[in-house]
């Protein structure tokens, strides 16, 4: 990297020069991985470090023949025994930093698609921690500077029509996906979807190998009733369920945009569309995401061009989902 460590204002366990550890222990784990189909290749000098991003990536496929990129993970003993704090974010030009403390920094360069991490041993007691602020922060902050857009948005399909389900926290984005996958539409993600730069038509790729429900869905689903709450490193709480356990569920990895549906759900009455502009959906995108560059701009407006935005007011799940493929059909 083009700033030393020592320019950023802390210190580590180690010494860094241009990002990378001057004389530490030798990276000698080396393994590639994806995640949301771009390459991710990782070296560290822990086990621990392998077994946490096998549990985030290994269920993951190759899609993209983009330049992989690059995490590396130093693991030192500082004398910490207590988990380190929650990182803050900080940006230098190109450079990302996810500091926790002097001891456990992730270093992001948006140019290069390197990321270092240095971690205690400390930070190997949660692995939830390791995964959520260092494993797949590095991997999907350079994602979404370099490929993609993030949108806090669920995406399902059917009949290759992919429909993004918005909404802010607790709209029941989830659920929704669930409730469509269940009908026999095809699950792409559950709260986070990743708009493709470069493709048209507008092409969202996702996590399809899991859901994240909120407790209260074990009453909207019976069989979720055997779920347990999944201990996170932040959010609220949730169950995170791998799709493997689910009957019937069919995933697509990626799909095309035809709709952005904003869910309002009610207690009662018939299902309702309603047209919004899609200046409603593009100040949603950038409410949720600040670092929007000039192809991410061009990406976002490539996929209100293509298609609608509306809002779906709804009660029963089912009534919900007939109303939105009559909808789709009507569109072809």
């Amino acid at each position: 990297m083009s700033l030393p460590i020592a320019q950023l204002g802390f210190e580590t366990a180690a010494p860094l020069q241009d990002g990378h550890l001057v004389h530490g222990p030798e990276l000698h784990i080396r393994r590639r991985f994806n995640c949301l189909g771009f390459a991710i290749d990782l070296t560290t000098n822990h086990p621990e470090v392998e077994r946490a991003a096998a549990e985030s990536w290994s269920s993951s496929a190759a899609i993209f023949a983009d330049d992989p990129i690059h995490i590396a993970v130093t693991v030192v003993e500082n004398g910490d025994t207590i988990c380190p704090p929650a990182p803050v974010f900080r940006s230098l030009g190109h450079v990302g930093m996810h500091i926790a403390d002097s001891s456990n920094v992730l270093l992001s360069d948006m140019e290069t698609g390197d990321s270092q991490i240095c971690i205690s041993t400390a930070a190997l007691t949660s692995r939830s921690y390791l995964r959520y602020f260092f494993l797949e922060a590095a991997a999907l902050t350079m994602i979404s500077t370099r490929y993609c857009v993030p949108i806090h948005a669920a995406c399902v399909s059917t009949q290759d029509h992919g429909v993004l389900l918005c909404g802010e926290s607790a709209a029941g984005k989830s659920s929704f996906a669930y409730a469509c996958a269940r009908s026999g539409w095809r699950y792409t993600s559950d709260d986070a979807s990743y708009l493709l730069l470069q493709q048209s038509p507008s092409t969202i790729v996702g996590n399809c190998n899991q859901f994240r429900f909120r407790p209260g869905a074990r009453e909207l689903f019976p069989e979720l009733r055997h779920c347990e709450i999944t201990p996170r490193a932040a959010g609220k709480p949730s169950m995170e369920v791998p799709v493997t356990q689910l009957k019937g569920i069919r995933t697509q990895p990626r799909t095309s945009v035809a709709l952005l549906v904003f869910l309002d759900r009610v207690a009662y009455g018939p299902p309702a569309i309603l047209p919004l502009p899609s200046g409603h959906a593009r100040s949603f995108i950038r409410q949720h995401w600040s670092g929007i560059r000039e192809p991410q701009h061009t990406a976002v407006d490539r996929l209100l061009r293509e298609a609608p935005v509306i809002r779906l007011t709804y009660s029963l799940f089912a009534d919900a989902i007939h109303h939105l493929e009559q909808y789709l059909h009507s569109l072809r």
